[in-house]
């Protein structure tokens, strides 16, 4: 403190805000205080107490110094004070005669406290009830947040119906965002079959608890969930919610959503399943910011939900005792705000307060995110080009380059862009302009090649009828060319095959190539935008793919053939499945000419 004397270390920190003047309020949950340090860390004061005047039964009032117990965060207002979670702080001794049912057993009630600048009380939200709220309900307030226009949200320690709401009167409004209950179907399947006894002693689906929140200048509501299926559910770990409750967080995909890591990565075997977020922080120009406790790690995204950079890291599982903690790694991250650009994480295993400045790079990513807001697209443009000199593989730099190429209607930019981070949906967009470009420049040589190739195609077929003698059905030719009765004519076609002699296993087998051939090209030619990763195919795997179901399929089907005393040769069916494959030749060609040609949006014709 200011005398040079310590005030002790911390004893499970659990939150960490920085106000709007700038100083850092840290929760000591178990030394029931909040240490508020300097925006040069170095310690400002120490609040572990406060006074308030209670009124007992007969009217008479009592000022009393009151104290904390277990308090869980603190949100700090630019003009409106200070708000306390003092999550078990009330008791009997300290409340309202007209309140003191409210404290309930065990004087697990807990209260929000809401303070000025000088610590002087303003009032304490003691309790809510409401016909909306469940009769055990039992107010313990969590984390809070408070808007501009004086609305109060909590996250209420054992409660699963979402947010609650207070008005700036501190009365119960509504609750907001519940998250959405996760069926396990094995446990669906049980439940119906099972007698009302056998239900009594299952678990009951319920919904889970949002653990943190943050609120935007706009007055949206960031939530974050510490939970998953251990089946590989994903739930909405992150929700923005508007005034109605509605989430209306922006996704880059279904695919890639705004989770932090989804899948298990990393250099310890503790890494399975997904995230667990703890903490969101709203910043400037629409960015957040998610603490992931799973892998103590922090990731910044940009209000698309993309992806900007993440940093953190855990402790080196080489080291047994985790003793050596350098390079910013995180123990036990609970968690985090931000000064800036600058980020102040809370381990409540090492109580300690990480600090995180940005490197070139970050500053770069952040430089940029806040031309784009000001609309200064050109400058936004150099400084991602910049990101790009630091780091080649920034999708999110390609990704902006794409969408200022787009604007500036440079669309083979923005579509080699667009291609590199594998974003089909704005490479569509760009092509389908970009089409329109080829085929107004090129509409007279289209024509006459459209044209030419018709004359072309009838020209060869008089000179085939003309030159080209018929094969005899039961040559190698005459069989090959009986695939083209067995698709159009396939009644007829497949009893001929083998019945009449009509196919060979040569030509069988030779339509087998060629279809695994064709599967190939399909594979390796489609469009980008119906097949983004056909520039990876494993050659040898696409036609193993055809192959290898083909001769499955005969083997089994003779062996069953041979146990029901079928008539079935294993050399008629292995025919049969091969000419069968004949659509492949005549359709996959078609196929990767129109994707090619088309557009997303027409995808279900191309499908």
């Amino acid at each position: 403190d200011a005398n040079g004397q310590s005030i002790g270390a911390f004893a499970n920190p659990t939150d960490i805000t920085v106000g709007p003047d700038h100083l850092i309020y840290i929760t000591d949950t178990d030394n029931n205080r909040f240490v508020v340090l300097n925006p040069d860390f170095t310690l400002n004061k120490v609040i572990s107490s406060f006074r308030h005047t209670i009124t007992d039964a007969n009217g008479n009032q009592t000022v009393i110094d009151d104290v904390f117990n277990q308090p869980g965060s603190i949100f700090v207002t630019e003009n409106d004070g200070m708000y306390i979670c003092d999550t078990t702080g009330l008791t009997s001794s300290n409340v309202d005669a007209a309140d003191a049912s409210k404290v309930g057993a065990d004087n697990e009630a807990g209260r929000i406290i809401h303070l000025d600048q000088n610590m002087n009380v303003i009032r304490i939200i003691w309790g809510v009830s409401s016909p909306v709220l469940p009769d055990d309900f039992v107010f313990r307030p969590s984390k809070v947040a408070v808007d501009d226009a004086g609305r109060i949200f909590v996250v209420n320690a054992n409660f699963n119906m979402g947010l609650i709401e207070l008005g700036r009167d501190g009365a119960f409004v509504q609750t907001l965002g519940a998250p959405a209950v996760q069926y396990n179907l094995i446990d669906l399947m049980w439940r119906a079959i099972s007698t009302e006894a056998q239900e009594e002693q299952m678990s009951t689906f319920q919904s889970t608890e949002f653990n943190n929140l943050d609120i935007t200048e706009d007055g949206f509501v960031y939530v974050t969930l510490d939970t998953y299926d251990e089946e590989g559910t994903l739930p909405d770990f992150l929700k923005k919610l508007n005034a109605k409750g509605g989430d209306v967080l922006k996704k880059m995909s279904d695919e890639y959503e705004p989770f932090g890591d989804l899948r298990a990565v990393g250099f310890t075997s503790d890494y399975n399943g997904p995230a667990r977020l703890c903490d969101v922080t709203a910043l400037d120009n629409d960015m957040y910011a998610v603490l992931d406790r799973e892998r103590n790690r922090v990731f910044v995204y940009n209000e698309e939900g993309q992806n900007l950079f993440e940093f953190g890291s855990p402790p080196d599982d080489r080291d047994g005792m985790y003793t050596s903690y350098v390079n910013g790694t995180l123990s036990s991250p609970v968690s985090m705000d931000w000064m800036g650009d600058t980020c102040l994480v809370l381990d409540s295993a090492l109580d300690t307060v990480n600090v995180y400045t940005p490197t070139e790079y970050g500053a770069r990513i952040f430089e940029a995110t806040r031309l784009h807001a000001a609309d200064r697209y050109d400058e936004e443009s150099q400084v991602w080009q910049e990101v790009l000199v630091l780091n080649n593989n920034s999708a999110a730099a390609k990704d902006n380059l794409g969408q200022v190429a787009y604007r500036n209607e440079d669309w083979p930019t923005a579509m080699k862009y667009f291609k590199e981070i594998y974003n089909v949906t704005d490479y569509s967009k760009a092509y389908k302009y970009q089409r329109q470009v080829l085929i107004e420049q090129n509409f007279i040589y289209g024509v006459i090649g459209i044209v030419a190739l018709i004359v072309l195609i009838v020209v060869i077929k008089k000179l085939w009828k003309k030159f080209v003698p018929k094969a005899d059905e039961k040559s190698y030719w005459g069989r090959l060319g009986y695939c083209k009765t067995v698709i159009f004519r396939p009644l007829n076609g497949f009893w001929n095959l083998t019945k009449e002699g009509r196919g060979g296993a040569g030509a069988a087998t030779t339509i087998l190539i060629v279809a695994s051939l064709i599967s190939v090209l399909q594979a390796r030619f489609t469009g980008f935008i119906f097949n983004p990763e056909a520039e990876n195919t494993n050659l040898i795997v696409t036609m193993l793919t055809l192959i290898v179901p083909i001769l499955l399929f005969t083997i089994c089907s003779w062996a069953v053939t041979s146990l029901m005393s079928g008539e079935g040769t294993l050399k008629d069916l292995y025919i049969g499945a091969c000419y069968s494959t004949t659509p492949i030749i005549i359709l996959y060609p078609i196929s990767i000419i129109l994707s090619n040609i088309m557009v997303e949006e027409e995808g279900n014709l191309y499908q």
